[in-house]
């Protein structure tokens, strides 16, 4: 059986928290506030979720022929000296990263799928905390148990939040027809597109069928 890992009783610098979960056998781990907190297994409807935001955000971006990058957790977003995060789905513009990169500095959108352990911290610590990022334009939170996907996104007064309630996943479309803005705010000058996949066609909307399946 395998033994639990007890993450450090103390707060850790960024050196300090990369030099430990280094030498952890597994698991995945964040960084609140430079206090250690290991991220709970993920579930097949979680896992679900994931896939379709992120294929959602790539569909929009071939759609709409934009110079974006729609990536998935595994990467990291450090913001200040005391948090570092892993969301589950992010889009970013621009050159794109190197291929060794593990951290993404300047995320357009920022996708997270709620579990009952995290739902508390990602709707009030980390909606604050990702918007200290400039990058950041919009912060789409997905609750696993019910049709629910809450869209805040920066505007020039502040943060205009927007609560969508017709279907899980397939609700995160609602937000895509602001990409193509956001995206050229980002990027006023395009690169060319060569990294991305062939677009679906400009101006083709984005399938909604592929959601059907997620709705709770």
């Amino acid at each position: 059986m395998l033994q639990p890992i007890d993450e450090p009783p103390q707060r850790l610098s960024r050196a300090e928290f990369h030099a430990w979960t280094a030498a952890q056998p597994r698991g995945r781990f964040e960084r609140i506030d430079g206090v250690v907190v290991a991220m709970a297994p993920e579930g097949v409807v979680h896992n679900r979720l994931k896939a379709a935001a992120w294929l959602l955000l790539r569909q929009g971006i071939q759609a709409n022929q934009l110079p974006c990058e729609a990536l998935t957790d595994g990467l990291g977003l450090e913001i200040g000296e005391d948090d570092d995060f892993e969301p589950d789905a992010i889009v970013r513009c621009g050159e794109r990263l190197e291929d060794n990169a593990t951290k993404v500095p300047d995320p357009l959108i920022v996708v997270e799928i709620l579990s009952p352990s995290t739902s508390a911290t990602h709707r009030t610590t980390k909606l604050e905390k990702h918007f200290r990022l400039p990058s950041v334009q919009h912060y789409l939170i997905v609750w696993a148990d019910r049709r629910r996907v809450v869209h805040h996104r920066r505007d020039g007064q502040g943060l205009t939040t927007t609560v969508h309630s017709e279907g899980t996943i397939l609700s995160l479309t609602l937000a895509l027809p602001a990409l193509p803005r956001a995206a050229r705010r980002a990027v006023p000058h395009p690169p060319a597109l060569a990294h991305l996949p062939p677009p679906l066609g400009r101006g083709r909307p984005v399938p909604r069928a592929v959601c059907r399946g997620h709705r709770q």
